[in-house]
């Protein structure tokens, strides 16, 4: 995507899979590695630049992703939890890109014209909007759209639950985008996840 604004995709992909049993990511899914069938439909939007932040088997996880149009972040602090791997990324776009959209290695469902209605709103939407969140049938998914003035706050999240403060904080700024994509709610937590 070109113009003024042009909006970075962030994947986080450095998790333990500590439900799943193994690295989840790198499982086959409808014969692809997860991750690979995850960063597909990104690959397929009008985002400018896709980023794939790894950690936990990182080596694995780049080698599934070698040849595709993306660039490979390491997080050498994976074990800290979510945060760190959102930090790792920001390091990376928040000088180059005005907006982040960031999404999760395991949900291989999402919709190319899902990540371009949430850019497509962001593009048309009020000033003052800074988060734009996906919603199926009234439900909040993923990917989150955000503006480069919450990197600050986005980079000092820690653990993997600090994000549920911050939607409180910034729930005066924040637009719910509809989506006619189930695919923002589904996620693959446990094997029987990737059964048809």
């Amino acid at each position: 995507m070109t113009g003024a604004n042009p909006v970075a995709g962030l994947i986080l992909a450095a998790g333990l899979s500590k439900r799943f049993g193994s690295n989840k990511l790198i499982e086959p899914l409808a014969g692809e590695p997860l991750i690979r069938k995850t960063v597909r439909p990104w690959l397929m939007s009008k985002i400018a630049r896709l980023y794939v932040v790894i950690g936990h088997q990182g080596e694995d996880i780049a080698e599934t992703l070698e040849g595709l149009p993306l660039e490979i972040v390491e997080n050498p602090d994976f074990g800290a939890g979510l945060a760190s791997s959102v930090a790792a990324g920001l390091q990376e776009v928040q000088h180059q890109y005005g907006r982040v959209l960031i999404g999760l290695g395991d949900m291989p469902y999402i919709k190319p014209e899902t990540i371009d209605e949430l850019i497509g709103a962001a593009s048309s939407g009020r000033a003052e909007t800074q988060v734009w969140i996906p919603c199926f049938e009234g439900k909040r998914g993923n990917p989150i759209l955000w503006e480069r003035s919450a990197y600050p706050d986005l980079a000092a999240l820690k653990g993997d639950q600090g994000g549920r403060q911050l939607f409180q904080d910034y729930a005066n700024v924040t637009v719910e985008v509809p989506v006619s994509d189930s695919g923002i709610l589904r996620d693959i937590d446990v094997r029987q996840d990737l059964d048809p």
